[in-house]
């Protein structure tokens, strides 16, 4: 039987890296942020505390042994520098955290950024205003103590604590496709209708418009599985932050996971009198 789904977007931080490609002409830059940590307990304040030196993915419960029941639930603080370079001038920074177990408060120079509940989930903070060029302070304080507003509370598994996913400094530019709502690509596919003849979509971009340029225009590229456009919408002069643009396909290729496992790519570009200034490039879509 022929699935009835032509487009499926995948939002979660762990298949977020899968779906979306960095193109030459994408003014996106994700930096690895993987080495240079220290981290200690936050209750340890004494003049000769230490950071031990660790590489982030991490967890401080990886010395845990199997069968006992005993195991560190309780908060640590992270710390390295985080150095912005020149050619980062008037860009915007932003940290992307895959993934810390299971509640995290961001600082960047002894200033609090904010805070996430959930160590299965990613996040995203803006920290344009809290950086300077040069070398920063950037801690991160780490709880995986039980907290009954967090799940999951029990199961049969241990609640490890730590940064246990990639972290990455996200440079764009002033005027970007918004990675902060929980840290999704910022590109939404809505199937309206779909039928064997026709497919009626709607694809819905979030930006962040920092920039206040005049003329910033949305351009959504749908491409099927060779390479060939069969569609295209610009959006002119966008002011909105939220841009929702419609797409009619005549007779689209039904997904079929045996008999046609055909895939579409979607390519959303946010552009400024023809200089990309931003865009999310969405593979594998049914």
């Amino acid at each position: 039987m022929l699935q009835r789904t032509i487009f499926f977007l995948f939002l979660l931080g762990g298949v977020l890296v899968s779906l979306v490609a960095k193109a030459d002409d994408n003014p996106r830059t994700f930096i690895l942020l993987d080495k240079g940590w220290g981290y200690r307990p936050v209750s340890d304040t004494g003049l000769k505390s230490s950071m031990k030196q660790v590489t982030v993915p991490h967890t401080w419960n990886a010395n845990y042994i199997p069968g006992t029941r005993s195991y560190n639930r309780e908060m640590m603080v992270y710390r390295r520098d985080l150095e912005i370079t020149p050619d980062m001038k008037d860009k915007r920074l932003f940290l992307y955290f895959e993934g810390v177990n299971s509640s995290a408060t961001v600082l960047v120079n002894n200033k609090s950024v904010g805070s996430h509940k959930g160590g299965y989930t990613a996040f995203c903070m803006e920290v344009t205003d809290y950086a300077k060029q040069g070398t920063n302070k950037l801690e991160v304080w780490v709880t995986n103590a039980y907290n009954p507003e967090i799940l999951p509370i029990s199961g049969d598994f241990n609640i490890y604590g730590g940064i246990h996913r990639p972290c990455h400094l996200l440079v764009t530019e002033q005027d970007c496709i918004s990675p902060l709502f929980y840290a999704s690509p910022g590109v939404f596919i809505h199937q309206d209708k779909v039928s064997e003849k026709q497919a009626q979509i709607t694809v819905e971009t979030m930006l962040s418009l920092r920039g206040k340029k005049q003329g910033l225009k949305v351009r959504t590229t749908i491409e099927d599985a060779k390479g060939n456009i069969i569609s295209q919408n610009i959006e002119q002069n966008v002011t909105n932050e939220n841009v929702k643009q419609p797409f009619v396909i005549e007779h689209p290729v039904l997904w079929n996971a045996k008999q046609n496992p055909h895939l579409y790519k979607v390519i959303v570009e946010l552009l400024d009198n023809g200089k990309v200034q931003g865009k999310r490039i969405i593979n594998h879509v049914k």
